[in-house]
């Protein structure tokens, strides 16, 4: 799905504070780079995060990314990291409906049709069909907030697939999540 007038979030990671360990990047010498905000996550890592405005897919969003800054589409950890998403994408995006990829994608185990989830204990709870693909962001806090004016997430069926890829709502129902075609 070419989701118009998407965002996406990127993060990149710097290093663990207080070591000398480098994660993914260090070019900044322990410093975000102009334009992009500092988060500290539990128990000691520093991450870059930065909203992109721009009309893409999922797959096209994460190619940016990984191409043109060694990152990828991120997972949103806390409520000070989804407060300030919903603030920031709210300042780039003005077209309403407005959508921002986020980087969690339906666990595998759970491509089923929404009558076939319901019944499967493993993908039967809304917090539990989901992970973040980023391999940083380990809470589920984001899980929880999923959009009941539409019952998200519905698994609404595309090309034989339920929806597989997590939004976060920009404008209306400002800050709930729901799921999306990545294609």
């Amino acid at each position: 799905m070419n989701i118009p007038f998407s965002v996406f979030l990127i993060g990149i990671t710097l290093l663990h504070l207080g070591s000398t360990t480098e994660t993914k990047c260090n070019l900044w010498q322990g410093k975000c780079p102009p334009g992009w905000k500092t988060f500290v996550r539990p128990p000691s890592t520093r991450i870059c995060l930065r909203i992109f405005h721009q009309n893409a897919t999922y797959l096209q969003a994460q190619e940016v990314c990984r191409k043109q800054y060694n990152s990828r589409i991120h997972g949103v950890a806390n409520v000070e990291e989804h407060s300030w998403l919903k603030m920031k994408a709210k300042q780039l995006i003005t077209e309403n409906p407005g959508y921002m990829w986020l980087g969690a994608r339906r666990k595998s185990f759970c491509y089923k049709t929404p009558a076939d989830l319901a019944k499967d204990p493993m993908c039967s709870k809304k917090n539990d069909m989901f992970k973040w693909d980023d391999q940083l962001t380990k809470q589920n806090f984001l899980f929880t907030q999923w959009d009941p004016y539409v019952d998200a997430p519905n698994g609404v069926m595309s090309n034989n697939a339920p929806e597989d890829c997590v939004v976060m709502n920009v404008h209306d129902h400002s800050g709930y999540i729901d799921d999306k075609e990545s294609v």
